[in-house]
């Protein structure tokens, strides 16, 4: 079983790298997953998809972008944020993201995801993985 995501291109993860430095030594900030679990019959959503950044934070051991992706916040048949994970430590892992910013949410409401006053856009390429 695999998933569907958003693939960022080299020039945009360049651009957002040099914009947000990584503060970890894990270095991802290569994709926005779409829907997980994604099987064979999963149909894939139309490329391109239009990515606005809204949102950066930093839980001390994860960082990573809120995003949306075509106007949504929420991955498909999911209640997890669409979401760029820029870095993360040795005892975190990417999808931890998603803990993260739920406990956000319970603690400051969703509003506070969205801290960036300038959004970045760019197109991405859909991709099952």
């Amino acid at each position: 079983m695999g998933y569907i995501a958003f693939m960022i291109d080299k020039d945009d993860r360049d651009r957002l790298l040099n914009k947000f430095n990584p503060k970890y030594k894990n270095i991802t900030c290569d994709h926005i997953t779409h829907q997980y679990p994604a099987g064979d019959d999963n149909l894939l959503p139309d490329s391109p998809v239009e990515i606005e950044i809204l949102g950066y934070h930093d839980n001390g051991s994860i960082e990573y972008l809120i995003v949306k992706a075509n106007g949504k916040i929420y991955q498909k048949e999911s209640t997890n944020h669409y979401h760029i994970t820029i870095s993360f430590n040795e005892n975190s892992k990417p999808k931890d993201s998603n803990a993260v910013i739920q406990d956000i949410i319970d603690k400051k409401g969703i509003k506070s995801l969205y801290n960036l006053k300038n959004t970045i856009k760019f197109s991405s390429r859909v991709k099952k993985l």
